[in-house]
């Protein structure tokens, strides 16, 4: 499992606003969306100027699925993720987010700058783990405000479920 780490600056990425939200919202505009763009019309004037984005992953065949119990083991490391998902990450679709002591321990130290606290907080604060699952037999599922199962999520009351 050899790591691959990236680095760039914002700008290289020629992230679109718009593209974003398609992707969040599977190619479909919905109720949503242009509360999504408005949003990110802020925080892109923030990060035009930002350059230490690093970014990286590690490859793995060593994955047994087991449906039934809802887990997936990578290595010698089971992970209870729940419903599954297209988004792999802990704290998406009942996955525990005390998890990712777990999942960091399948990394190196200090990946991509990102380390763990003792309460699972993500340093820098903006990072990102998770699962990405890759083969012929992998389906993408549409995923939007009305079917999520958070409860606690801050967009419920906009957004009601159809």
């Amino acid at each position: 499992m050899d790591p691959k780490i990236f680095n760039f600056t914002f700008k290289d990425l020629a992230i679109s606003k718009e593209e974003v939200v398609r992707v969040i919202h599977g190619g479909e505009e919905d109720e949503s969306h242009q509360y999504y763009i408005d949003i990110l019309a802020q925080e892109f004037l923030q990060l035009n100027g930002y350059s230490d984005i690093r970014g990286g992953y590690i490859e793995t065949s060593e994955v047994d699925f087991d449906i039934t119990n809802k887990t997936i083991k990578v290595s010698e490391a089971e992970f209870n993720v729940g419903k599954m998902s297209n988004r792999y990450s802990p704290g998406y679709c009942n996955w525990n987010v005390a998890e990712q002591h777990k999942l960091f321990k399948l990394l190196p130290k200090d990946f991509c700058g990102v380390s763990l606290t003792e309460s699972v907080l993500m340093q820098p604060i903006k990072s990102i783990s998770g699962f990405i699952g890759v083969g012929e037999k992998i389906k993408y599922h549409h995923y939007k405000c009305k079917f999520c199962t958070q409860k606690q999520c801050i967009y419920k009351s906009k957004f009601p479920k159809v």
